[in-house]
């Protein structure tokens, strides 16, 4: 049974992970082939680099680095200690942010496989974080019913959700938009630079909790799938109904 996957960049590859082992797989035209086994059981969280030439796969509470094409593991960062719910790459991959059920969310250097930045709220079980183009800011969810904002180890702002658990969130490439999703099944996209108490525009789409959310590189899509097994296709548009232009 398959638990999590990522894509690479390429389009070529796609990381899946199993009940026993993640899989590195080649995508052909009509079909998918298995091409690399790593000893990981159950890994629900795995993601490429921006650039694909590492992916990173959470192991238990460790976060495994692994280069692409050599299969090497080039390191390992440790810290968490509870499972670990997300991972994002910095948009230069020089960093990796990490948030989990033990309330922490951290920073790593991919360089170093040390820890360069932390927050630690042990009330909040966190689901999913977002980090700022530049790498500077931390967005991140969880439980606690509020979406906070992170620079510098410190929790900069935090913007209370109406009663409603925050699932995931998602920033755009260019900075200037933030999406989250609802365990309602709901996608708000707030008001950005954020503000409090926030202010957002919702929109209702999945029957259940949303589990995954991604922006296109482009900036002109957002994608969604919950826990009613869909998924959802969202053209992103300003407030006079506008696509935004490339440059943006």
């Amino acid at each position: 049974i398959n638990a999590e996957y990522g894509l690479h960049p390429s389009g070529l590859y796609v990381l899946v992970g199993f009940s026993d082992k993640l899989r590195l797989m080649n995508i052909l035209i009509d079909d998918i082939q298995p091409f690399k086994e790593f000893t990981i059981r159950g890994c629900r969280e795995c993601q490429f680099s921006n650039g694909g030439h590492l992916f990173a796969a959470v192991h238990g509470n460790v976060i495994q680095l692994y280069a692409t094409y050599t299969f090497e593991n080039v390191g390992n960062l440790k810290g968490h200690n509870g499972k670990v719910r997300s991972i994002i790459w910095s948009q230069d991959d020089s960093k990796i942010i990490s948030c989990g059920v033990d309330g922490a969310v951290y920073e790593w250097s991919v360089y170093t496989s040390k820890r360069e930045g932390e927050s630690v709220l042990k009330t909040c079980s966190y689901t999913c974080a977002a980090v700022s183009p530049d790498g500077s800011t931390t967005f991140a969810v969880g439980s606690d019913k509020t979406l906070k904002e992170i620079s510098d180890s410190q929790i900069q702002k935090e913007v209370p959700a109406a009663d409603s658990v925050l699932t995931q969130v998602a920033i755009s490439r260019s900075g200037r938009m933030l999406f989250v999703g609802t365990a309602q099944g709901s996608i708000r996209a707030m008001k950005f630079p954020l503000t409090v108490p926030g202010d957002w525009v919702e929109h209702h789409c999945h029957a259940s909790s949303i589990t995954k959310m991604r922006i296109s590189y482009d900036d002109s899509y957002l994608f969604s799938v919950g826990e009613d097994a869909c998924l959802y296709t969202f053209k992103i548009m300003d407030k006079e109904g506008r696509g935004l232009k490339a440059k943006d």
